[in-house]
């Protein structure tokens, strides 16, 4: 909401200053039909500074191609993958926040449509 009406009245400058980086976390496992539409969702965002980091928890499937897919559709934004090991949720979680650059974290599900 605060977003929203900044940019109403304000210009794009003073809001991108005005915004801290955000890192946002995507563990994901066995989402090869969710995840492109997820991370595509993120980047339509128009925050001004944030990360994207999916981080594939082992999955079986095409999960880490799908990402990868993105990654070179959209070579501008800031979309990383990391692959671990599956440990569950909470552990790829504890992976990213070690990626992540920004203090501000976003946690989104892999079948999650912003």
């Amino acid at each position: 909401i605060i977003f929203s009406k900044l940019r109403a009245t304000q210009s794009p400058s003073i809001i991108t200053a005005a915004h801290p980086g955000v890192s946002i976390l995507i563990p994901a496992y066995n989402e090869q039909e969710n995840i492109a539409a997820t991370v595509e969702s993120v980047i339509r965002t128009s925050y001004p500074r944030r990360e994207i980091i999916v981080i594939d928890d082992g999955s079986k499937d095409n999960t880490s191609a799908e990402v990868e897919g993105v990654i070179r559709a959209y070579p501008n934004d800031q979309v990383r993958l990391v692959r671990v090991e599956n440990g569950g949720k909470a552990k790829a979680l504890n992976v990213g926040l070690e990626h992540a650059q920004y203090d501000l974290i976003v946690v989104l599900d892999a079948d999650a449509v912003l």
